[in-house]
């Protein structure tokens, strides 16, 4: 969780010129299809539908490699976007661990310890196509994303009697492919997004660890 506001706050500080060296690839004579990269970055908080993950936070980071903007009238267009995301789902009270199939397994931590948290991270390539409608300065979005899981690792950490104790462990098995709805508002470069993603959407099923979450957050560049 830390690496990710990490990330979200050293994307906040290049913002202004992130934003200016937004590039228009290609597009049409009319401008009703475009081709754009780099075009915008968010942050969101978690909200894991799951008894193991009721006592930490979790969140996103993502920014936009493509995104093909077709508009055909004014008030509406359609968009398929290529994003980079970073995932951490965050718990104080179950250790994650990868079993001798490197899937995700969860236990609860053992008493006695000044300070615990387990995570699961994952990286994906996130594929939103939205409906977007226009109301002057204000745009509204809604539609779906297929995603990309490309790999995961756990980090665990405890303290006890001063000591810090942390363990990572890489080459967590991810469900490959996932799905997920998605939406958002925003005033000129500044919106909100939601997403839904249900169970299985990140870990194998048949891992121990099985969960839904919601996502509420903020974007820059929409």
């Amino acid at each position: 969780m830390k690496r990710i506001l990490i990330l979200f706050a050293a994307a906040l500080l290049a913002y202004p010129t992130f934003a200016q060296s937004e590039l228009s690839i290609a597009s049409s004579a009319d401008k009703k299809v475009s081709l754009e990269m780099l075009s915008h970055l968010g942050y969101g908080w978690h909200f894991v539908k799951s008894d193991d993950f009721r006592k930490a936070g979790s969140g996103e980071f993502f920014f936009n490699i493509l995104n093909l903007n077709v508009r055909p009238a004014e008030v509406f267009g359609l968009s398929l976007g290529a994003d980079l995301e970073f995932n951490s789902f965050d718990s104080k009270k179950d250790m994650f661990f990868l079993n001798e199939d490197r899937k995700v397994q969860a236990l609860p931590f053992v008493d006695g310890f000044d300070k615990t948290r387990s995570e699961i991270h994952t990286t994906s390539f996130n594929f939103p196509l939205l409906a977007t409608f226009y109301f002057n300065d204000f745009h509204v979005g809604l539609g779906a994303e297929g995603t990309l899981n490309t790999g995961g690792y756990t980090h665990t950490y405890t303290k006890q009697d001063n000591v810090t104790d942390r363990h990572n462990e890489n080459k967590a098995k991810v469900n490959r492919f996932s799905y997920g709805l998605t939406a958002f508002l925003s005033y000129h470069d500044l919106g909100i997004y939601f997403k839904y993603y249900p169970k299985s959407s990140k870990v194998l099923p048949d891992s121990s660890v099985n969960f839904s979450f919601w996502t509420l957050g903020i974007a820059f560049g929409l």
